[in-house]
């Protein structure tokens, strides 16, 4: 199972966005009984300062899975996913940054949302391509509400084109969350003073059950 959500989440295995170290592979045996997931999901990133829970990926994965809520492993996930920025060469320091949000946003479409922005100018929850009032020949089965709209203001995720000067492309607005420049402090391999969400372990591989109830 833990395999199985290491793929539904995108976890790179190789080259310089390598999150082995934080995954892991799947251990025979849960974490624990579910209580580090428990705590995760009633605590803000910030909150575990003297808790020296020191987990890795891999902990909170397998405590999700005995506790049978993923939702704590999607929301920790996102700061693992930017914690590996794609490098790049031979481009300025906007160029970067655009390409990193665009990395990671094709990454977080396919992994949070199912969509992807390119593909919303047809297919949508308001108005699809593949609909038809034949029952036989419709191929749209939309969810319920507005789905879209509601996570890019717009169905089609398309803005007036004369905002983009001021907020930009319509896909840097949808993926304007992701952003590295002056959020995601890098640091070399071993060194540096991170910040760690829920002060969590570095690598999967050096992590130890807690010693001590969570609370």
């Amino acid at each position: 199972m833990g395999e199985f959500f290491r793929d539904a989440l995108h976890v790179n295995r190789r080259e310089t966005k390598d999150q082995q170290g934080c995954y892991g592979a799947p251990k025979r045996g849960a974490f624990d009984d579910g209580a580090l997931a428990a705590w995760v999901r009633g605590h803000a990133p910030t909150d575990a300062v003297g808790k020296k829970l020191k987990f890795s990926m891999q902990d909170l994965l397998s405590s999700a899975l005995e506790l049978d809520d993923l939702s704590v492993v999607y929301r920790a996930n996102l700061f693992a996913m930017v914690a590996k920025p794609i490098d790049g060469a031979n481009v300025d320091f906007l160029e970067l940054e655009r390409i990193r949000r665009q990395d990671f946003g094709a990454v977080f479409d396919a992994t949070y949302l199912r969509r992807d922005v390119v593909c919303l100018g047809c297919h949508n929850s308001e108005t699809s391509v593949t609909y038809d009032p034949d029952p036989a020949k419709n191929r749209s089965w939309p969810v319920p509400g507005l789905f879209e709209k509601a996570l890019f203001g717009a169905s089609d995720a398309t803005h007036p084109p004369e905002e983009a000067a001021t907020k930009g492309d319509d896909f840097m607005r949808a993926h304007s969350m992701l952003r590295v420049a002056g959020v995601v402090q890098l640091f070399p391999r071993g060194g540096g003073d991170e910040v760690r969400p829920w002060e969590w372990r570095a690598r999967a591989a050096s992590s130890a059950r807690t010693s001590a109830p969570i609370r």
